[in-house]
């Protein structure tokens, strides 16, 4: 386990250094920011804009620029806001509990409902119940997330006023994105865990369970669902990925002040620190949790820790 860990280790910093480095290389190539940042009032004259590009350090070369950052970098110090003067490291931190609120809520949400729905669908296969759930699904699947989210605004924020429409202002006020950040990977837990239990449930293991007295709750707890937990925590691994991108989008339709939304702000305003910031942040979500992911596999199957 020990040598695993450390490849891992070196993987997750040799993956930073590189989506780092393109980072820096592809906010640079979307255009100089001066004109974006000007103060209001302020003389368009040329001399101008080179002292103040001089004082956002973007009259170095691209070499000296990035050098300068890297090392900075390795000390956590990802610069200044353009827009707002403050370390941009800090205004992503302080938009951490937004956006982990959110991904908790919708994580629960689209774990609880898709085993509930899969394994519903699954033990009533053929029936009414799941040709209904299977069709939720699908619709789950191909329904846009800013769609959705401008739906479920208009439905239950404006017409029967349940939920809050946008901004993070009371307890309730996650539900909505919650519920339109969880309707895609909900409806993949669904269909995986109906299509695994389907195969699982006729397996000789089960039929003896079944003369045993075991009741059908006790075989699917106890033993089908254990077996189809591998892809389940794969499923997992690549939905906090969805979760991550799918954020940018909701955040911004709900007003949520999470790093989705901040980071709409920094491509608005080619605020470059703040970019760099925030995809070095969410590389370091994305490294952890596939070690997490690989770790639950060892946990979850003997096989996998034993090999």
């Amino acid at each position: 386990m020990k040598p695993f860990l450390i490849n891992r280790l070196l993987l997750g910093l040799l993956t930073l250094a590189v989506v780092t480095t393109i980072v820096f290389a592809l906010v640079r190539l979307s255009g100089d920011p001066v004109g974006l940042l000007l103060p209001p009032g302020a003389p368009a004259t040329e001399e101008f804009l080179t002292q103040f590009r001089a004082s956002l350090g973007l009259d170095k070369p691209l070499m000296v620029q990035f050098l300068r950052f890297a090392k900075s970098a390795l000390a956590g110090d990802f610069g200044v806001s353009f827009r707002r003067g403050r370390p941009a490291m800090e205004m992503v931190l302080e938009r951490v509990p937004a956006s982990a609120e959110l991904a908790v809520v919708a994580l629960a949400i689209a774990l609880l409902v898709g085993l509930i729905g899969g394994s519903v669908t699954a033990l009533f296969r053929g029936r009414s119940i799941d040709r209904y759930g299977t069709t939720l699904a699908l619709f789950g699947q191909s329904f846009p997330n800013f769609w959705l989210g401008l739906m479920f605004i208009l439905i239950f924020g404006v017409m029967l006023r349940w939920f809050p429409p946008s901004g993070r202002l009371a307890w309730n006020s996650v539900i909505l994105p919650g519920l339109t950040l969880a309707a895609y990977p909900l409806a993949q837990i669904t269909l995986l865990v109906r299509a695994g239990l389907i195969e699982v449930m006729s397996q000789d293991y089960i039929f003896v369970a079944r003369s045993k007295g075991l009741s059908e709750a006790k075989i699917l707890t106890r033993h089908a669902l254990k077996n189809v937990a591998i892809p389940i925590i794969t499923l997992m691994g690549l939905q906090a990925r969805y979760l991550l991108a799918g954020s940018i989008i909701v955040e911004t339709v709900f007003a949520w002040p999470g790093l989705g939304l901040l980071t709409i702000q920094a491509v608005d305003s080619r605020d470059f620190p703040v970019l760099q910031a925030v995809v070095f942040f969410l590389a370091i979500v994305v490294i952890v949790t596939n070690l997490i992911v690989d770790l639950l596999y060892a946990y979850v199957d003997p096989r996998i820790r034993l090999g």
